[in-house]
């Protein structure tokens, strides 16, 4: 009788510890079936972290841009408002980084140097010539440092928001562990799910991406969260080494030190990489041309895209 209520117990217990995963692994299946991505266009490059999705349109000298990785979900689509008017006067490429959009989900730690390695890649293989580069949010160092590792490849280069200027930017040995704790098998799935459910998504694009609530379309929404839960748990890595600032770089030196012409864009009302950063960039390199983009948090390129695409023709030409 005894060994049959410790069996009843493990059996319980076992229940109540798989549950959790079953319903985040169900999450990720239900986001896709309700948000199917319906748009087929596009191409893909093979990379050491697998196929990479990117889109061209327009002729002209190329212009890469490159987006944030500083909220669940993000992808090319940041860019919907820029790359019609823009692809007039460029051959605009917007790119997937791995373990975002429809790219390929790697089961790996990414750090900046990963990025920056693939970028350069890229701009070799599929641009074929040095580029002009836009670049959002901590992707603004990986293209600082694609552009230390291979100078020339990048002409000119336009940060929005770049993280990576204050100490707290920076991953200390404690962020180690909290690596290892999203990326564990259970509890990081479990972590995963809950951060990238819907109501979450929702509120992290309402106080921490858009400044204003009318500026988030239902397919912006969709989108976040369908491309959070592709290839299901597999997603939970990227955002691992987001979390745990891995991602990150000190971008001061490389900032301060490059021969490449710079621009750049910033939300005022940036909530993860505030506007008294500016003052600290702005110390270092008091040539480099600095727009302040009112009523704007992480995307000002998507919230005034007229005036985005305006500054984006006057530098780059």
């Amino acid at each position: 009788m005894k060994n049959k209520n410790i069996l009843k117990k493990t059996a319980l217990l076992s229940g109540i510890i798989a549950l959790p995963v079953l319903l985040s692994r169900g999450s990720f299946k239900l986001s896709q079936f309700s948000c199917k991505d319906t748009d087929e266009e596009g191409f893909f490059y093979d990379s050491s972290f697998g196929p990479i999705h990117y889109n061209i349109k327009g002729v002209g000298e190329p212009l890469l841009l490159i987006h944030s990785v500083n909220y669940l979900g993000a992808s090319m689509k940041e860019w919907e408002q820029n790359v019609d008017e823009l692809s007039y006067k460029y051959k605009v490429i917007t790119i997937d980084l791995p373990s975002f959009g429809k790219s390929e989900k790697t089961k790996t730690t990414f750090t900046a140097y990963n990025y920056a390695l693939i970028i350069n890649k890229f701009i070799n293989d599929v641009v074929g010539e040095p580029c002009n580069v836009i670049a959002s949010g901590t992707s603004c160092g990986f293209a600082l440092m694609s552009n230390r590792l291979e100078s020339g490849n990048i002409k000119k280069l336009m940060l929005i928001n770049p993280t990576g200027i204050t100490e707290s930017d920076i991953p200390q040995n404690y962020d180690t562990r909290i690596l290892r704790l999203h990326e564990m098998p259970y509890l990081g799935t479990i972590l995963y799910a809950l951060k990238s459910s819907k109501a979450n998504i929702n509120r992290m694009l309402e106080s921490k991406v858009f400044y204003g609530k009318e500026n988030i379309t239902d397919d912006f929404r969709e989108k976040c969260r369908l491309y959070a839960h592709r290839k299901g748990v597999d997603s939970k890595f990227a955002f691992a080494s987001y979390v745990s600032k891995f991602m990150d770089t000190d971008i001061k030196a490389t900032f301060e030190g490059t021969k490449t012409p710079l621009y750049v864009v910033w939300g005022e009302e940036n909530v993860v990489s505030p506007i008294e950063n500016v003052d600290i960039l702005e110390e270092l390199r008091p040539d480099v041309t600095f727009a302040i983009f009112e009523y704007t948090r992480m995307l000002p390129h998507y919230e005034n895209s007229e005036k985005f695409n305006a500054i984006v023709e006057e530098f780059f030409n």
